[in-house]
This record gives structure tokens, C-alpha cells and sequence, in this order.
């Protein structure tokens, strides 16, 4: 029974490491802009399987380092998306799509 219980410990210490590690990386995510106002986008993303979020249009926070004057819209771009201190997603990048 202790050897489940430490197996479970173990399992459950590298979930978290590898979920922390996902979310310092952050999630790349093909989209397309349509709309950009000071603190959010809102896009029409592909699914992203890392958070099991299928294909939709939502409005996604952007991070305060992000030049929100810089990006395009209705052009294809790459998103990278990281979980914020409140634990809610937001863009903390956008490029051209490669």
C-alpha cells in the first residue's frame, strides 16, 4: 500500500513539473486577427490539443509587454499563449505564420 501511495507522489510531482514547464514555454497556436483593442484580441484560433480547446472565435487577453499597435489583422499569425498569475491564458506573443 506505501509503495502505491509513493508511486502516486512521484506521478504526481512530475505532472506538475511537466505542466510548469508547458506553461513557462507557453502554447503556439495558428490564428487569425480580427479584431485588436489595448489589453485583448479576439481571433479565430486552429484547436489547441495542450489545453483541449477544439477550433473558435474568442477574445484572448494580451500581455502587457505585447505592442498591441503591431499586430495585423486577417493575416495568419502564430500565437504563443501562457497561463497567467490569475491562471487564465493570455497572449504573450504574436508572429508572422510560418
Amino acid at each position: 500500500m506505501f509503495a502505491r501511495a509513493a508511486l502516486f507522489v512521484v506521478l504526481l510531482v512530475v505532472a506538475s513539473l511537466v505542466l510548469a514547464a508547458d506553461d513557462a514555454q507557453g502554447i503556439k497556436v495558428k490564428a487569425v486577427v480580427h479584431s485588436v483593442t489595448a489589453d485583448k484580441i479576439n481571433v479565430s484560433h486552429e484547436m489547441i490539443p495542450e489545453l483541449g480547446w477544439p477550433p473558435m472565435t474568442m477574445d484572448l487577453a494580451v500581455a502587457p509587454d505585447v505592442d498591441v499597435d503591431a499586430i495585423p489583422t486577417e493575416t495568419p499569425v502564430e500565437l504563443e499563449l501562457i497561463k497567467g498569475k490569475d491562471g487564465i491564458y493570455q497572449v504573450s506573443s504574436v508572429s508572422a505564420a510560418q
